[in-house]
């Protein structure tokens, strides 16, 4: 994995980029790190109208 991120008691919040340069963070266990860190590409954000 790519991107940074920041371990904060228990989870950890991955820091994803969007096209637009603002950052917004995404959380996951930190149990789940390893897993994550497996993934050779960087995690992005991307914008759906649905979530609206």
């Amino acid at each position: 994995m790519k991107n940074d991120y920041e371990i904060r008691e228990g989870v950890t919040a991955i820091f994803l980029k969007r096209k637009d340069g603002t950052v917004i963070e995404t959380i996951i266990d930190t149990s789940d790190l390893p897993k994550a860190q497996e993934i050779e590409g960087a995690w992005y954000a991307l914008y759906s109208k649905f979530n609206d």
